[in-house]
């Protein structure tokens, strides 16, 4: 039985199965005990993290499946553009508009890592690691090893980011009387990537479409902004 276990383990499908069946399970719990406002992901993480610890199943091992999950990441980025095409006439009437808010929301997300990381005195190499903390991984993990970073530390800083943004989204939109949902779909797409556009999709398609738009877009002017201003600060 122990090896036919440690066989299971070893499979690609193991990996690959369980994940998706925290993700699935995450759903379930998200919708039977009412925790709309937490991301399905978040549920997922902890439920996965739990089970590899208690069946003491290495990182390694489950990277054997995890990485073709992985793989996939940036193909799956790049489907988003299908409801973006759909809105395609809201987006000429509202292009500068949208330009100037993924624009703004690019700075704000550099300077919201590099303030507190100047008041608490941290190390250069952690605040590079997280200034991209807000554009989607591909491209952000290939940035961080470009700059200087460490690539499993921005990671790490982009699913706090993304759950976060989309935990305290209605609160804010609440707070700040944020109706508009192509506002709704920028904002939650740059600053919370992917996890925020799973969100923006909740919301509504037109909120979908202008927060998959936003994670291209902000990650392009990250990938230019980023290391220019890291000159200077």
């Amino acid at each position: 039985v122990k090896k036919a276990l440690e066989e299971m383990i070893a499979s690609p499908f193991f990996a690959i199965f369980i994940t998706l069946a925290a993700y699935k399970a995450g759903n379930l719990i998200r919708k039977k005990i009412n925790l709309r406002f937490l991301p399905p992901f978040l549920i997922a993480v902890v439920l996965l993290g739990a089970l590899l610890y208690f069946c003491g199943i290495s990182y390694d091992e489950y990277m054997a499946g995890g990485q073709y999950i992985s793989l996939f990441m940036g193909p799956v980025t790049i489907i988003l553009a299908v409801p973006v095409y759909r809105h395609m006439t809201q987006l000429k009437q509202n292009l500068i508009p949208v330009l100037v808010g993924i624009t703004v929301g690019a700075l704000v997300s550099f300077f919201t890592v590099l303030i507190p990381c100047r008041l608490l005195g941290l190390d250069r190499i952690l605040f590079i690691s997280m200034v991209q903390h807000s554009v989607t991984t591909p491209i952000a993990a290939s940035l961080s090893e470009k700059i200087g970073g460490i690539s499993s530390l921005t990671i790490l800083s982009l699913i706090i980011s993304g759950n976060l943004g989309a935990i305290l989204y209605h609160p804010a939109a609440r707070l700040f009387r944020i109706k508009s949902s192509i506002a709704s779909g920028v904002a939650l797409g740059t600053t919370s990537h992917i996890i925020g556009t799973a969100k923006a999709l909740e919301l509504g398609d037109t909120e979908g479409a202008f927060s998959g738009l936003s994670i291209g877009v902000a990650g392009i002017i990250t990938s230019f902004l980023a290391p220019l201003l890291l000159r200077f600060f």
